[in-house]
């Protein structure tokens, strides 16, 4: 990863509240690369409706411009990047404004499912299920075929977030 992204990345996650992320999105964000994106959206998600002061006039157009910034980065976004972008969408109940977010984050998932790991195809499953959308159907038989490849080294959370995800989507 270039130095640059690497200093972003830091900073984005040494921010103490989301004042700070927003900043470093609103100045920084046409230099941000896929991990800065998928970091971003993690720790202003976390943030958001905190009691740091931020605004939400100030988070939401954050979010907006992580969003662009997802789709302009979305073919260099590996298995980590995607569990954990969708991951943290579905943990902070995030609707993206853009629809087209969504589509790129169900076509990226869908290449790299093969690249998952027992966390990332536990959180994704998850993130779907928690969302109240089924991914689309190459999505689906993709994290299926990896959930069956990494079983045997799921933790019991990894396992419990499968079940959980598969019983709450009402697949058999």
């Amino acid at each position: 990863m270039p130095r640059r992204a690497i200093e972003i990345n830091q900073r984005i996650t040494r921010s103490e509240d989301a004042g700070e992320v927003c900043d470093l999105v609103e100045t920084c964000a046409a230099e941000f690369n896929h991990v800065n994106v998928a970091t971003a959206f993690r720790k202003l998600l976390q943030q958001r409706g905190g009691r740091d002061g931020a605004s939400r006039g100030r988070v939401e157009p954050a979010l907006r411009t992580l969003e662009q910034a997802a789709v302009r980065t979305i073919e260099d976004f590996q298995s980590q990047q995607m569990a954990n972008t969708l991951h943290a969408m579905a943990k902070a109940r995030y609707r993206p404004a853009d629809p087209g977010v969504l589509a790129a984050l169900d076509w990226r998932a869908e290449a790299v499912a093969p690249t998952m790991n027992a966390q990332d195809v536990a959180n994704t499953l998850w993130a779907y299920a928690t969302m109240g959308r089924a991914p689309s159907a190459g999505v689906m038989r993709g994290l299926e075929g990896r959930a069956e490849a990494v079983a045997p080294t799921m933790n019991a959370q990894n396992v419990a977030n499968t079940l959980w995800a598969y019983a709450t989507m009402g697949r058999a």
